[in-house]
């Protein structure tokens, strides 16, 4: 098992030139997998049926997980096992015909503008954390960029001079703008407190307090540090961020092609996703406050 992991990994790396950050979320998903089909009996990974991975995701709807975490764990197995068959590892792609849980019956929360505000204004002081904090709050409404994307950012990617950020993402590359307030406070962060926490050899833009690189959790900590101070009675996380900028370009006129583009996806479908959670929205308003409407 150990080596085919070791494979996998070599093969996420090297072929597929996926980040590092994204090759733990994978390994750590299908080590909990294996773990679970070896606790029911079945020789991993060679015994892996279609049986042990319906079981498997039945476990983790049992533990109140949510779709999103359920589907990205989905679409670990899918990979390994599709690995494996292609390797002749196990005879048979087993994982071919798993598809995600559906989202339809469940929108994501979406911030108001003055949530927005209020989320971002929530670091205060001038320590480093706070200021640092302060960036990445910023930074992930400013770019819609995923919390494996911005961890994996190097300060190579910045561009000051006129106000964009390189995004990497499995060996493809976007460029996306930044507003003028989120870059003045991300030249403050380099110019005066990332010097006091990362170490001198260190491209990361991003650390922890300690110098080191900031892990996916500790990014997911920060997040919901700040969203219980501002008492918004939604559920934040780092995914809200990039759901509401998704929106708030959308409800301000932006091309979803535009879109596409900032967020990284390969396929429109993916987009097009937020224009009907904004139909959604407006059909909701109307539905309250037209007053013919009841």
């Amino acid at each position: 098992m150990k080596d085919s992991l070791s494979d996998y990994k070599n093969y996420l790396s090297k072929t597929k030139k996926v980040s590092l950050s994204t090759i733990d979320a994978y390994i750590s998903d299908i080590d909990k997998f294996l773990y679970y089909g070896a606790t029911i009996g079945a020789s991993v990974p060679a015994e892996i049926n279609a049986d042990v991975i319906s079981k498997y995701i039945k476990h983790l709807k049992s533990e109140s997980l949510s779709n999103s975490t359920i589907n990205r764990a989905i679409s670990s197995i899918k990979s390994y096992i599709k690995f494996l068959s292609s390797n002749g590892i196990v005879s048979d792609n087993v994982a071919k015909a798993l598809r995600p849980i559906n989202h339809n019956n469940s929108s994501p929360e979406i911030l108001e503008r003055e949530e927005v505000v209020r989320l971002l204004e929530a670091p205060s002081g001038d320590t480093v954390k706070s200021k640092r904090d302060r960036v990445i709050l910023e930074l992930l409404y400013a770019t819609g960029m995923k919390v494996s994307e911005l961890v994996d950012l190097s300060i190579d990617c910045v561009n000051l001079q006129f106000n964009f950020i390189k995004i990497m993402n499995s060996g493809r590359e976007r460029t996306v703008p930044i507003y003028p307030a989120a870059a003045k406070h991300l030249s403050e962060y380099i110019r005066i407190y990332r010097p006091a926490i990362a170490e001198k050899d260190s491209s990361l833009l991003f650390t922890n307090i300690k110098g080191n690189s900031l892990s996916r959790q500790g990014l997911w900590k920060i997040i919901k540090q700040y969203a219980e101070q501002t008492g918004i009675n939604k559920t934040i996380t780092p995914h809200t961020l990039r759901h509401s900028f998704a929106v708030h370009l959308l409800e301000n006129g932006a091309d979803i092609k535009d879109i596409k583009e900032m967020m990284g996806h390969s396929d429109i479908s993916s987009t097009l996703f937020y224009s009907n959670i904004l139909k959604t929205k407006f059909n909701r308003g109307y539905a309250k406050y037209h007053p013919l409407s009841k």
